[in-house]
């Protein structure tokens, strides 16, 4: 089986925008089709990709307060 980096692409992209706009059908989707191809692995993915950059946003907003704190108390 030859790896399709359009279907990967698509799969990843439908991923990520399921994972900002509707995570419970994305993980729907995901825990009923157990499928091992292109566009899936893509849509993990994205998936995965969303969760992490939501992270890491998370981690940077608590960086700035933290720091912010740390200027009142100057």
């Amino acid at each position: 089986m030859e790896f399709n980096e359009q279907l990967f692409i698509r799969g990843f992209n439908d991923g990520y925008i399921l994972a900002h706009y509707e995570p419970n059908l994305l993980s729907l989707v995901i825990g009923k089709i157990n499928q091992a191809n292109d566009y899936f692995s893509g849509l993990i993915s994205g998936q995965k990709e969303y969760d992490l950059e939501l992270q890491i946003n998370d981690l940077s907003k608590l960086r700035k307060s933290k720091n912010q704190d740390m200027d009142l108390e100057r």
